[in-house]
């Protein structure tokens, strides 16, 4: 049951089960309660309580309560709250709380919280925060923080923050194997592996004698062998279409 509220008292009277409609002021939710917001409404949230919000309302969310903001909204987090971005909306995150951002949404992480960003998000992380990218999303680190980008993300790391590549390769065909040489080779849709080295196929196709070189002390002497034969073995698989 959907009830509307238009002062704090009401909502302190709202029973077990009921979620207050809060379209204008400031209200506190305690004890489990559930609220949407409208129309540039606040709210504080403790003790497991839960949000939704509209229309650049904002919210600050206290003891592991939980947050989906749409239409530009803004949040605070504290102590495990978390919160779902969508539509360019805001966080800033403290006390090990978590967020997923879609849709531009941008988010600051203190305090070892985490964050998945989507759709070109953006996020600031201190204090030994964690991120994982995907879809062009930015992040920048500091303090140890680390970030996992995928796809075209980037990152910009300061104070021994870290960051790694996650190269994943599609699979929409059987998998090409092919054995009995120094190492095994994997052909995927538009990936090579070879042994524990995986990229493009254009990117084998163009890498230098002296990248190949640094991948292994025989890396070079092995693709001057079998260059010519894994790649036209990978384009013909790449081109031919199955059913997986």
């Amino acid at each position: 049951m959907k009830i509307e509220c238009t002062k704090q008292e009401e909502v302190d009277n709202l029973k077990n089960g009921a979620i207050a409609i809060l379209r204008n002021g400031h209200f506190i939710l305690n004890g489990n309660m559930e609220a949407e917001l409208y129309g540039s409404s606040t709210a504080e949230l403790y003790d497991s309580s839960a949000a939704i919000l509209y229309n650049s309302s904002a919210a600050e969310l206290y003891d592991s309560s939980s947050a989906m903001l749409h239409d530009s909204s803004t949040a605070k987090l504290h102590g495990s709250s978390s919160a779902m971005l969508h539509d360019s909306s805001t966080a800033k995150l403290h006390g090990s709380s978590t967020v997923m951002l879609y849709n531009s949404s941008t988010a600051e992480l203190y305090d070892s919280s985490a964050a998945e960003l989507y759709n070109s998000s953006t996020a600031m992380l201190y204090n030994s925060s964690t991120a994982e990218l995907y879809d062009s999303s930015t992040a920048i680190l500091h303090d140890s923080s680390t970030a996992k980008l995928h796809g075209s993300s980037t990152a910009e790391l300061y104070d021994s923050s870290t960051a790694s590549y996650m190269k994943i390769a599609s699979i929409s065909k059987t998998i090409c194997k092919i054995f009995g040489k120094k190492w095994t080779i994997f052909i995927f849709d538009y990936h090579i592996k070879i042994g524990c080295k995986l990229y493009l196929t254009e990117e084998w196709e163009n890498f230098t004698d002296k990248e190949i070189e640094s991948m292994d002390k025989y890396a070079l002497e092995f693709w001057n062998k079998n260059k010519a034969a894994i790649l036209a073995v990978a384009k013909s698989h790449q081109t031919y279409e199955d059913d997986l």
